[in-house]
């Protein structure tokens, strides 16, 4: 035989039978599942030839849920046979034992009681006759070698301890009634399932089944469903209702936010405030802060409490408690972040601010005490509105009250009335009573003398308050002259032209408290250099909630400022580059020479309109001093651009605030070079992962047109030397325009038209040229939403399940898919059609569906994580989707590696910035999310991720996971579970052996929202990319409740 010949040549050397030696030694590994509910401990073993792998040491060996076992052969020539038996106890808090000494591995028992014992053995024969042949001198040493036995044999059986003593089982006999091992197997209480099944190894799965199991009566086809319960309809209903009012909110938000343009930006709004008005104000930012931090410790003191129970041992990174890491990172914010508004919004005096600026260390220390001052943030925010001189528009002569309120109908109902008349977000008022109170002390506006409010604070129907003694003209805002007639429009849902539409009044001014919140808001956004962030963004939302501002308006206007700040980011890099480039020295000249004393930059195809400002003393002076001085001292770089003196959209003296504190804001909102997320790669190999990157979930993009008066001859020589024969635009180029500033334009901009006109001086000609751009909204926002995916079909699957989604509940967002592995997750998901084609997945599911609706816990709050646990799948099932194993293990690791690189990503400041960014992910992609966060926690970055969205995740309820992933996120954390999610339920029972997961049951840690999503027509783990929107609906993402606040 040539391999005998070829090993009996290589035997003269020694050094090859040493490795065929090797080569043949045996191993056996047991996994144990125990379903029993019972304590098991090893109280006997019988070995013919193998010893463990791992000796036991100072314990014995105990099964509690799940158990490894691994034994390997004593001699490279023999078999490995074993047989263990095990037997129940009570649980006890610490052992003692004598340990495993090799040879008679009998450790003591624990109080065993009467109740079960456990018996395997299993079996791999030795090397072969052939095999033997060639060290024949090894054949006598050969222990319990069977010529017969040509394969693994395995055997197990879980039996009742007679009340009277028996005689101590046979292991030996035992042992030689261990039969040859096919694919699976079953006795009494138990299966079995060969994992590996080869000449040198042998892996079995072996599961020890409850009695309650194994007593369940046969299951009729007639007694349950075999699918899940049908979707409610009228839960739908009141979903699409609710998507209805968060679009209109959104609708509602552009008209304020054009109102808002009649009163130009004036940061003497905020500079030209009292000094004690000023100290009440960055008072209330800092009670925000304090409570947004003082309810992260305790979020975290009471989660300790369970992660203590799993583990005793308190996790340390370096010399310090997780728990004096978290309150290090959270102080450390509030100083930082406090400092920063107190520099904002100028005392000065340096001393006098830096005073100022210790109130926070001074209330981070009485935080510590046993009774703490506390900042009360209402009576705050009270003063500083009473300081405005605001007072209620009394035009009509009433005042408010909630008795003055007629019930309209649930969210679907009410829906089409919001389009005619002033809707009252649920956080600035979530009573009618609440918003009459709160109305009638200017706490709240209306712009008329009806408005929408909420029923109460956890009803979702909707009504409409009125003033006092104003029924009349309430009816006539909606065309309509009595109630009846109201009523007949909630049932018929069709508004009619109302009288105030038809006079097409003027829009009202906002109130001042409002402006005074859009000022600071830019401020902070655009100087407020490392301050802005995720965690300091909802501290300041909250501040303007108490100052009745809608956080829908407060959404639109940051992402109309920070579309110009992003216009002024890359106008300033089209100079720099322009000024440094050869090339270009001479167009740089003509370009800087018209810029006067200031350089005021407009991009084509953005939101800032083109002007350039002559002087920068005029802009100045507007701003203020404090504010300029405010710029210069947090180190802001290139104080001289800004872009629109009448900022399309945003409003006028945006373009003074841009002068004065120049483009370090943006440099440190989207990154030195502006390139966002989508502009991310991959700077060092991250293990086995192949592909990582963002894209836009839209992929349009959207096209800008505006016309361009250029009177200086070079300045139209040079830009026609630029464009091509297609009218293209070859570079980036500032030219001088016929106002007197600069206009950067773009690579790729596009001439659309050109004429010669003359100057309206009447002193010579001007070419007008008409182009028009493409913007990415991605790169332009400010807030990031990203969307991973878990299960696709196809690698559209990334991105189109979440767009009408991502349009509805994160309008003001820039919206971004991650794509990851797609060869894996693909391959994963064939898996599984191939087995929904064998009609396997359907069989599976059938039986999951009566399992769980025979043992009556579909029902319950933590019904899939139970049913998981207490379902006998049959061996014919676990064998038939084996084949999903390897491909959800790679995903897995993969999903691991695509966590820690995105968490990366995040906090790179150079490229990313520092946006705030809400995650939202299903499956596998929710999987990921939990690892990037993980990871952010421990990097130490609190402060990067908004709110957090996890649909059928496949992760583990461990309390010291979801403690950190809580930690991580400034906003909602939630958990979207399908108790009836056969499909996660026997993947991660058999692939990962989890007795509790996420995407099936609750996750009780303080702070972490469980929504179950029954009812919504969800069929299986692969079905929630159909019902994205209603998931968010249900969640009610977009309702801009308080961070502070729990929804659910």
């Amino acid at each position: 035989h040539r391999y005998s010949k070829h090993c009996l040549c290589q035997c003269r050397s020694g050094q090859w039978f040493q490795t065929s030696l090797l080569h043949a030694m045996r191993q056996v590994t047991v996994l144990l599942e125990n379903l029993t509910g019972l304590e098991f401990e090893l109280v006997r073993v019988f070995s013919e030839a193998g010893q463990p792998k791992i000796a036991l040491v100072n314990e014995p060996m105990v099964l509690e849920r799940s158990l490894k076992t691994t034994w390997v052969s004593k001699n490279e020539q023999t078999g490995c046979s074993v047989a263990l038996e095990f037997r129940s106890r009570k649980p006890v808090a610490s052992a003692q034992s004598s340990g495993y000494d090799g040879e008679l591995p009998v450790p003591a028992l624990q109080e065993t009681v009467p109740g079960k014992t456990l018996t395997f053995a299993a079996k791999l024969p030795a090397p072969s006759k052939l095999q033997a042949s060639v060290t024949s001198w090894f054949s006598q040493n050969i222990v319990g070698a069977s010529a017969s036995q040509s394969g693994p044999c395995f055997v197990a059986e879980l039996v009742d301890v007679p009340e009277a003593s028996p005689a101590p089982r046979d292991l030996c006999q035992f042992l030689t009634q261990a039969a040859e091992l096919g694919t699976h197997g079953c006795s009494s209480q138990c299966d079995w399932l060969a994992v590996r099944k080869e000449t040198e190894a042998l892996e079995v799965r072996l599961r020890l089944l409850p009695d309650v199991i194994r007593s369940v009566p046969k299951i009729q086809e007639a007694d349950v469903p075999s699918e899940p319960p049908s979707q409610d309809e009228d839960e739908l209903r009141r979903l699409k209702g609710f998507k209805d009012i968060t679009q209109a909110l959104s609708q509602q938000a552009r008209t304020l936010c054009a109102s808002s343009e009649k009163d130009p930006f004036d940061l003497q709004r905020v500079c030209g405030l009292p000094e004690k008005v000023k100290v009440e104000l960055v008072l209330a930012f800092l009670a925000a802060l304090l409570e947004q931090r003082n309810t992260a410790l305790a979020r975290w003191s009471e989660a300790s409490g369970k992660v203590s129970s799993d583990d005793s041992s308190p996790e340390k990174i370096g010399n310090m408690s997780n728990a004096d890491k978290l309150q290090s990172a959270a102080d450390k914010h509030v100083q930082a972040t406090f400092a920063v508004l107190v520099h904002l919004i100028g005392f000065g005096d340096d001393n006098r601010e830096a005073k100022i600026a210790s109130f926070a260390a001074t209330h981070l220390q009485q935080a510590a005490s046993t009774s703490p001052a506390q900042l009360d943030i209402n009576e705050l925010t009270c003063a500083v509105r009473a300081s405005l001189d605001y007072t209620p528009d009394t035009q009509h002569g009433s005042m408010w009250s909630a008795e003055c309120w007629w019930h309209v109908g649930g969210e679907d109902i009410a829906a089409s009335l919001v389009k005619q008349t002033y809707l009252i977000e649920r956080a600035l008022a979530r009573s009618p009573s609440e918003a009459a109170e709160k109305l009638s002390t200017g706490a709240l506006w209306c712009p008329t003398i009806c408005c929408m409010t909420y029923a109460a604070p956890d009803d979702h129907r909707l009504g409409l308050l009125y003033q006092e003694a104003s029924e009349q003209k309430a009816l006539a805002q909606f065309g309509i002259s009595n109630k009846d007639e109201l009523q007949m429009l909630r049932v018929t849902s069709s508004p009619r032209t109302s009288q105030a539409q038809q006079t097409a009044e003027e829009p009202p001014r906002l109130p001042p408290a409002w402006l005074l919140a859009r000022e600071l808001h830019s401020m902070f956004l655009s100087a407020g250099g490392g301050a802005f962030d995720a965690r300091s963004r909802h501290a300041m939302l909250e501040v303007f909630q108490h100052f009745g501002v809608p956080i829908s308006l407060i959404v639109c206007w940051e992402s109309q400022i920070g579309g110009a700040l992003f216009e002024a980011l890359e106008a300033s890099t089209i100079l720099e580059a322009q000024r440094a480039s050869r090339k270009s020295s001479n167009r740089g000249k003509v370009a800087l020479a018209a810029a006067g004393g200031g350089l005021l930059l407009a991009v084509t195809g953005g939101l800032a309109a083109p002007v350039v400002a002559p002087a920068l003393a005029g802009a100045a002076a507007a701003v203020g001093c404090t504010a300029a001085s405010a710029g210069a001292a947090i180190g802001l770089a290139q104080a001289g651009i800004l872009v629109g003196g009448a900022i399309t959209g945003v409003g006028a003296g945006l373009g003074a605030l841009l002068t004065s504190l120049g483009t370090a804001g943006a440099v440190a909102v989207f990154g030195a070079t502006g390139a966002g997320m989508t502009g991310w790669k991959m700077s060092r190999r991250w293990g086995d992962l192949k592909e990582f990157n963002f894209e836009p979930l839209e992929k349009g993009k959207t096209v800008k047109q505006e016309t361009v008066d250029v009177h200086d001859p070079d300045a139209r020589q040079a830009l026609d030397a630029a464009m091509n024969n297609d009218g293209i635009l070859q570079e980036d180029l500032a030219v001088p325009v016929g106002t007197g500033g600069i206009k950067a334009l773009r690579k790729g901009t596009e001439l659309v038209g050109r004429q010669t006109v003359p100057v309206s001086s009447g002193s010579g000609m001007l070419a007008r040229y008409l182009v028009k751009h493409e913007t990415d909204h991605v790169q332009r926002s400010v807030h990031l939403a990203l969307f991973v995916s878990g299960w696709i079909h196809d690698r559209s699957d990334f991105s189109k399940p979440w767009a009408d989604a991502a349009k509805t509940f994160f309008p003001c967002s820039g919206h971004l898919a991650l794509q990851w592995e797609t060869k894996e997750l693909l391959d994963m998901s064939a898996v599984f059609g191939q087995m929904v084609a064998q009609e396997v997945a359907s069989s599976t599911a059938s039986f999951w569906f009566k399992s769980t609706a025979l043992s009556g816990v579909a029902a319950t709050g933590v019904a899939g994580s139970l049913a998981a646990m207490t379902v006998a799948w049959p061996v014919w099932i676990v064998s038939s989707m084996a084949n999903l194993d390897n491909a959800w293990l790679v995903c897995v690791e993969r999903a691991r590696l695509a966590g820690k690189c995105l968490a990366q990503a995040l906090v790179d400041r150079k490229t990313v910035g520092r946006r705030p960014v809400t995650l939202i992910g299903h499956s596998m992609g929710a999987r990921l999310l939990v690892y990037c966060l993980c990871e952010l926690y421990d990097l130490g970055e609190f402060n990067v991720v908004d709110d957090v969205v996890l649909l059928g995740t496949p992760v583990t309820t461990g309390a010291k996971k979801w403690q950190k992933v809580r930690a991580v996120a400034s906003g909602r954390v939630i958990n979207g579970y399908l108790g009836n999610d056969w499909v996660l339920a026997f993947l991660y029972r058999y692939l990962e052996w989890g007795l509790s997961v996420a995407g099936l049951s609750e996750v009780n840690i303080p702070g972490i929202e469980n929504v179950n999503l029954n009812g919504l027509g969800i069929a299986n783990h692969q079905d929630y990319p159909r019902h994205v929107s209603n998931i968010l609906a249900k969640m009610r993402i977009g309702e801009h409740l308080s961070a502070n606040t729990e929804a659910f």
